[in-house]
Order: structure tokens, then sequence, then C-alpha cells
């Protein structure tokens, strides 16, 4: 089964990041969205990606703020959060806000991958359990070759 590829919104204020995203990201089959800021980020949530990897230290809003905002709005797409960040008690509070899952910079490429699928995983389950998931048409391949993953 094979659908139209998952979008990943990067949000990240780096460019270098970002492209290491993006590149890394598609060659695995993921449409990326891309947003320098927090700004840009809560305009692209109304293209409703499919999960977010959120930078915390943005130019215009903290990042655990947009967490809070988008968390507010109801939004239920997983958040992985992917900073440099790696003081204990900003990794619960992030967690406590509504990220699904919390990336140290520097990262691993596969890591990264494995963390968003289980992320993906997870939020089906959910969706499967509330009577809302299934047979849905959120449901698309992850992966490429052999490796593919149905999310």
């Amino acid at each position: 089964m094979t659908g139209a590829p998952l979008s990943v919104l990067v949000v990240d204020d780096e460019p270098p990041i970002r492209k290491l995203l993006r590149l890394g990201l598609s060659a695995h089959g993921y449409q990326v969205l891309e947003a320098p800021n927090g700004k840009t980020a809560l305009e692209l949530l109304g293209k409703a990606p499919d999960l977010i990897i959120l930078d915390l230290g943005l130019p215009d809003t903290q990042g655990h703020d947009l967490l809070r905002t988008i968390r507010a709005r109801n939004e239920r797409v997983p958040i992985v959060v992917l900073s440099s960040r790696g003081d204990e008690a900003g990794k619960v509070q992030a967690l406590d806000l509504g990220a699904d899952d919390y990336v140290t910079k520097p990262f691993g490429m596969d890591e990264l991958l494995a963390r968003m699928r289980a992320a993906l995983r997870h939020q089906l389950q959910v969706l499967q359990r509330s009577g809302r998931g299934g047979g849905s048409s959120r449901s698309r391949t992850v992966g490429s070759g052999s490796c593919s993953r149905v999310c």
C-alpha cells in the first residue's frame, strides 16, 4: 500500500540544520515544510503536517511557548523537539507541555527517524483506540525499499 508521503514541518532558525533535515527526510520519503520562526510555523500548521520537528531556540518566540500554543489549538500532531538545550528541566518542561519526544543536538539522523516513526505509531494507536483511525486517509507508507513502515 503506497500513499502520499507524510509531511514533516521543520521549525528551526538555523538554515544548515533545516537543509540537513530537508535532505535527510526527503531521502527517506518525507515531504518537508520549513519554518525559520514561530510565526511561519503557526501559518504552516494550516497545511496539516503529519509531524513537527521543533527547535526550542527560535528568534521570535520561545519554543516552549510555541509548543504550548500548538497544543492549545488542540493539535494532535506528533511533536519531536530537536534542541541544543540538554538540561533535564527543559526536557521535562517540553514533554509536559505536549512534546512526544526530545532529541538533543548534535543528533544522528537514524535516531531521529526512529523517534519520528515511534511518535507516528503512537499517534496511530491513539487514533485507532478512539475510533478515529484505522482505514483513514491519513494512513501512509513511510520509508523506502525493504525498510518501509506503515504509519
